[in-house]
């Protein structure tokens, strides 16, 4: 005969299935395969054109496609972490993705190198790479910059591309793609959306400063500029559920 214990038990084990069950999957990869999400942030500085490029990618499109499409199979034996396949990554595209934002200062091609890169790991592949490209200007003289990305034009991916100025580089006209459009998911995108959301200008001054603190002092720390205009992706609600989870529970399960 079943007492009433036992059908305490199952009811109590029925409701913490309910519970659980209308909790959404946080371990559920945000960024489909093949697929490469960027935020990328032009800043025009006295000194240098900064690119700050902020790339999202799944692990396993970085593991089985981007990697061995960028080294020898020689290499690619050497490989077997997780870490050893990201930390390739980072630095094999690094130089790939600066070559590929084309930007022009007047007449001057620019020629972007990339001076930093990190990553780190949510349930997908986050990396942070800086580029910069240097220039000389003078002082009242007007500039016009423009600026194309055209990384990963065959494949799928949210861009949100925006050019900013320090407090010396006044901007007397700018050009950029608006938040409907960032916004806009790839499924409905129209013929030439794809081209607007690839390209920036901006026509500046340059005002030299005088007794304050030089404006590249006064730029966000590597990694942390893309968070202005990252409120949309899915990174932001991938964050807040993380920190959820790490209060919460143990360590997840190995790669």
């Amino acid at each position: 005969m079943i007492g009433p214990g036992f059908i305490r038990v199952i009811r109590g084990f029925a409701f913490l299935y309910f519970i659980f069950s209308c909790i959404p999957e946080v371990n559920a990869h945000p960024v489909p395969r093949k697929s490469h999400d960027r935020t990328v942030t032009v800043r025009v500085t006295a000194t240098a054109i900064v690119v700050d490029y902020h790339l999202e990618v799944d692990e396993w499109t970085v593991v089985y496609v981007d990697v061995p499409a960028a080294v020898e199979k020689a290499e690619l034996a050497k490989l077997r972490k997780p870490d050893d396949f990201y930390t390739t990554f980072i630095r094999c595209y690094g130089p790939i993705l600066a070559k590929n934002v084309v930007a022009q200062l007047d007449v001057k091609e620019l020629s972007f190198r990339c001076i930093d890169s990190q990553y780190h790991v949510a349930d997908h592949v986050i990396c942070d790479f800086r580029f910069e490209a240097a220039c000389e200007l003078t002082p009242g003289k007007q500039y016009s910059l423009t600026v194309r990305e055209d990384n990963y034009e065959q494949e799928t991916g949210m861009l949100r591309l925006s050019i900013t100025n320090s407090p010396d580089t006044p901007f007397l006209k700018r050009m950029e793609p608006d938040e409907i459009l960032k916004n806009r998911p790839a499924s409905e995108l129209k013929p030439g959306d794809d081209d607007k959301l690839r390209k920036a200008s901006a026509t500046f001054e340059w005002e030299k400063p005088v007794d304050r603190p030089c404006p590249e002092h006064m730029a966000a720390p590597f990694g942390k500029a893309h968070q202005a205009n990252h409120l949309f992706s899915r990174s932001a609600f991938l964050t807040s559920s993380l920190i959820i989870r790490s209060r919460t529970s143990s360590p997840g399960e190995p790669w």
